[in-house]
């Protein structure tokens, strides 16, 4: 079974980050290219603990576990 795209930790973390990125919110705490770095080794972390897959749109009928 799928899980929504919105539960999804790595969807999330990516998200965040790129918002931190866009907006330059920790651009005085953390130097160019390490939160790339950082992110790179949460993806890793995150996948490694992660076991199914996502989906984007439930199709009619589906149960959408979270």
């Amino acid at each position: 079974m799928t899980r929504s795209l919105f539960v999804s930790k790595t969807f999330w973390l990516n998200f965040l980050t790129a918002a931190v990125e866009v907006t330059g919110a920790l651009s005085d705490v953390i130097p160019p290219g390490a939160l790339t770095l950082v992110l790179a080794g949460l993806n890793v972390a995150i996948r490694i603990i992660t076991d199914g897959p996502v989906h984007v749109l439930t199709q009619a009928g589906e149960r959408d576990d979270a």
